[in-house]
């Protein structure tokens, strides 16, 4: 049973044995939210001045996938709420390589993909991903998992180059962890503990999403 003891009264939660027995899962000791890759499973917040970037704009997560080699490109955050109203997103594609798409009309789509996959092994890790206006270079990183978001960082490949010299679309779109076009696309299956975007490498912090 589970008992109310916040003082209204209410009676007992009883749940009867078999499948409708409540499961107790394990407290590993970090914070997260475990997404199951359906439609419909993610974590927004509504659109704001602050995560309308534009120039420089890094993206940091801390993730642990089901699989890092999906069967389909999974979103780990984006956003493109509308198929006309998009800005920036990063995925994993079904080879395991990062993935940076960007828009600078809100509807047409470049990318630029991280030359190697990483050493994913179905584990948490950190990854990064930058973009610099000015001449387009896109560069990935990763970092063994830990605690507080890291300090070390190994670039994970080459340098690459998107839409150089071009602004992101600012658009009206909300802000998605584990999903695109709200909900509907490119479902993350996995579990996501932090996700943050800058603008700027290493600049301001407009959005933090922290289990």
């Amino acid at each position: 049973k589970i008992y109310d003891r916040s003082g209204n009264n209410h009676p007992p939660a009883v749940f009867g044995a078999g499948s409708n027995q409540p499961r107790w899962l394990p407290w590993d000791g970090t914070p997260s939210v475990y997404l199951p890759g359906a439609s419909g499973n993610y974590v927004s917040c509504p659109d704001a001045v602050a995560i309308r970037v534009t120039g420089d704009i890094e993206i940091v997560a801390r993730v642990a996938l089901d699989d890092w080699t999906p069967s389909v490109e999974m979103t780990v955050l984006a956003r493109e709420q509308a198929a006309a109203n998009r800005s920036y997103r990063l995925s994993v594609l079904t080879d395991g390589r990062l993935n940076l798409t960007m828009t600078t009309d809100g509807s047409t789509l470049s990318n630029a993909s991280s030359s190697l996959a990483g050493p994913w092994d179905n584990t948490t890790y950190w990854v990064k991903v930058t973009r610099r206006q000015s001449d387009g270079r896109v560069q990935y990183f990763y970092a063994s998992d830990q605690a507080i978001e890291p300090t070390g960082w190994t670039q994970l490949g080459t340098d690459l180059t998107l839409s150089s010299g071009a602004a992101i679309h600012s658009g009206t779109s909300q802000l998605e962890v584990g999903s695109r076009l709200a909900g509907a696309t490119q479902p993350l299956a996995g579990r996501v503990d932090r996700a943050i975007v800058r603008s700027g490498f290493g600049g301001t912090t407009v959005a933090d999403f922290d289990a």
